[in-house]
């Protein structure tokens, strides 16, 4: 299973989203505040960033539909998608400001003037969702006629984080259509990690300003579940390892004996049967680790890439551990002397 990587997910561990109270990211709906209350909240998220030393603030604005009716929690915003199940189902579109476009380090000037959207590939706009649009890209507006426009989109790498602005109309678009833009929030990058405690201090401001504030989510891995499946697995296999072992010490009994009559010291039976252990082991791993490999390999024959990354720590373990633990099992237990040095009679 894909670990969480640092570069993915809602944002990293050095941004913040902050909104005014009342806009819902994912729902379409954007505050409606005067620019003297914009401008009291701006001074407020200023305070904010300066208590994360040398942070970049970068204000974020959502396209609206002026024509659309007024909602009772807001205005509507313009969605990146199309219709599915007779709901909208995509992602608001943020404006293609020239700080929108320099935090991301996109020259204006290479914007093509007929580009409507400027978007992150499909698979990082809705990563893991099965609803996800899966035709051509549109610009839903919410007005009376519910008019869809084809988008001449731009792909650009535009980070995968999901709760950052990576998809973004341009000027040129809201021009055209008559939509306008409205300050949804500001985006906030700190020059280190965000601290639990920074967090805690920055949502007392936030919530006295009438701020929402999205941090890093919580990323969930399996690492405790694999070592614990990897260290109960190395332990049934020793346990079958240490049966087959005696089995095999069982069946060659009588030619230990003979080796210890012949003048065999300890340490050469100690020899043996280490050396029968870590064998048998490390052949066993070997054939499970390359069996368990071609069954995944020809369950994902269409995904290749869904066994990646290589959980190489945990793989190590196994490949040189059982062996390493068996011989030294082996070698350990095997010291003593044969109850008898007689050899089964030959018929």
């Amino acid at each position: 299973a894909a670990e969480p990587r640092a570069d993915e997910g809602n944002l990293s561990d050095h941004q913040l989203r902050v909104v005014v109270e009342g806009t819902m990211p994912g729902q379409g709906i954007v505050a409606e505040r005067t620019p003297d209350q914009i401008d009291a909240l701006a001074n407020g998220i200023d305070e904010m960033a300066a208590r994360l030393g040398d942070a970049v603030v970068v204000p974020l604005d959502m396209a609206v539909d002026p024509a659309a009716p007024v909602e009772a929690q807001g205005l509507q915003a313009v969605w990146l998608g199309e219709p599915i199940g007779g709901t909208s189902h995509g992602r608001e579109l943020y404006v293609a400001t020239p700080e929108v476009l320099r935090y991301h380090g996109i020259d204006p000037g290479t914007v093509d003037p007929g580009t409507d959207v400027l978007t992150a590939p499909r698979d990082r706009l809705w990563p893991n969702d099965d609803r996800a649009p899966s035709g051509p890209l549109k610009i839903e507006a919410p007005d009376p006629a519910g008019a869809d426009i084809q988008v001449s989109a731009a792909t650009r790498d535009l980070g995968a984080y999901t709760d950052a602005p990576i998809s973004l109309v341009t000027t040129a678009a809201l021009q055209e259509h008559g939509w306008e833009p409205v300050r949804a929030g500001w985006l906030v990058a700190a020059d280190r990690p965000i601290t639990d405690d920074d967090l805690d201090d920055l949502r007392v401001i936030a919530d006295d300003l009438g701020l929402q504030v999205t941090a890093r989510e919580r990323q969930t891995t399996l690492a405790a579940l694999r070592s614990g499946a990897t260290a109960a697995g190395m332990g049934v296999a020793l346990g079958i390892l240490a049966m087959t072992v005696a089995l095999v010490r069982g069946e060659s009994a009588g030619d230990l004996g003979t080796l210890t009559a012949t003048g065999a010291t300890s340490k050469v039976r100690r020899a043996i049967t280490g050396a029968t252990a870590g064998g048998l082991a490390l052949l066993g791993v070997g054939l499970a680790m390359v069996a368990a490999y071609l069954t995944l390999g020809a369950g994902y024959a269409g995904e290749l890439d869904r066994l990646r990354p290589v959980p190489w720590p945990h793989l190590a373990v196994i490949v040189v551990g059982i062996p390493l633990v068996a011989a030294a099992s082996g070698w350990i237990v095997s010291g003593r002397e044969p109850a008898t040095l007689t050899h089964q009679r030959i018929d």
